[in-house]
């Protein structure tokens, strides 16, 4: 199971996730994600400083999360993640498409 935590500021909603993003939690993230795009929120920051796995299926959320964001007008923006997942973004070449922390 997938923990999330959420934290607000102004335009912006920072969802912390920790545990593994796979086939598994993806649907319960995708759900929660599905509900702050319907939401005022502006951007979605998301912390995956405590994801230590992520799967092929996690990317795919998150590639069609930051798609769904650009058509409606807002922002997917990942503020920090853990070194595991930074290596597989980076390697499968997604990271450029969200503003971290880490390329400002």
């Amino acid at each position: 199971m997938m923990k999330m935590l959420e934290k607000t500021d102004n335009e912006s909603l920072t969802l912390c996730l920790e545990g593994s993003l796979d086939e598994n939690t993806s649907p319960q993230v995708e759900t929660r994600i599905d509900d702050i795009f319907d939401s005022d929120t502006r951007d979605l920051r998301l912390d995956l400083s405590n994801v230590q796995y992520i799967s092929s299926i996690g990317i795919r959320l998150l590639i069609l999360s930051h798609k769904r964001a650009v058509k409606i007008g807002k922002r997917v923006v990942i503020d920090d993640m853990s070194d595991k997942v930074k290596d597989v973004l980076e390697t499968v070449g997604v990271l450029p498409l969200f503003s971290s922390k880490d390329e400002r």
